[in-house]
């Protein structure tokens, strides 16, 4: 479950959109008393994420030949 906070709303604590995820990371969790936090900035630093739990790594495609594509026919030698 993820929190989105506007930038913004944190420029009294002396975030702004060119602030380094540490301080955030930080002042968010010194506001919410909830440790540990994961953070990061999404939309153009619109919005500070705030996720509870460890986030996971995305899942990697998998390449073009395992998607069905299309199939090389081999020639056999009858």
């Amino acid at each position: 479950m993820s929190l989105y906070i506007k930038t913004e709303d944190y420029r009294k604590y002396g975030i702004h959109k060119g602030s380094d995820l540490e301080r955030v990371r930080a002042v968010v969790q010194r506001e919410l008393d909830i440790a540990p936090l994961f953070v990061c900035f999404v939309n153009r630093r619109e919005f500070i994420r705030v996720d509870f739990l460890k986030p996971r790594r995305r899942r990697r495609r998998p390449r073009a030949g395992n998607r069905g594509g299309r199939v090389s026919r081999r020639k056999t030698g009858t």
